[in-house]
């Protein structure tokens, strides 16, 4: 369904919300110039030291979930009257259709194979911040 309601009740109700908190430090949260710090810890006789740069780059790589409203927007822009066909059939137009939509298409196994190729990358970026920084005492 199509929401009609006044701007001023969505935006307290999002703003009453977890998700959008943790959206914006998600998205605001940045290390300032100039300012670096190391956090230190000790993990079975080894010294781990940890940069601010290499902590705000692991934090700003949580930022990918940003491209998915884009890839929904485009999906159900091929859709005339999504929301008539929606309210008629009564099924809800949102996420999970879009997802739906993606993964039957002829271009599905290339979505899963670019999902897992940027799973990995990021997952490789997160251990190799982790290993560089271990240090044998």
């Amino acid at each position: 369904q199509i929401d009609t309601t006044i701007w001023p009740s969505w935006v307290w109700e999002a703003f009453r919300s977890y998700r959008y908190w943790l959206e914006m430090f998600l998205c605001l949260a940045h290390l300032p110039p100039f300012c670096t710090f190391t956090v230190t810890a000790s993990s079975n006789g080894n010294i781990v030291v940890y940069r601010a740069e290499t902590i705000e780059c692991c934090i700003a790589l949580f930022r990918l979930y940003l491209f998915w409203p884009l890839l929904e927007q485009i999906v159900f822009a091929k859709m005339p009257f999504r929301h008539a066909i929606g309210s008629y059939c009564n099924v809800k137009v949102g996420n999970a259709m879009a997802f739906k939509i993606v993964l039957t298409s002829y271009r599905g196994s290339i979505i899963v194979m670019m999902g897992w190729g940027v799973l990995a990358l990021v997952g490789g970026i997160w251990l190799r911040s982790g290993q560089l920084t271990a240090c044998k005492t």
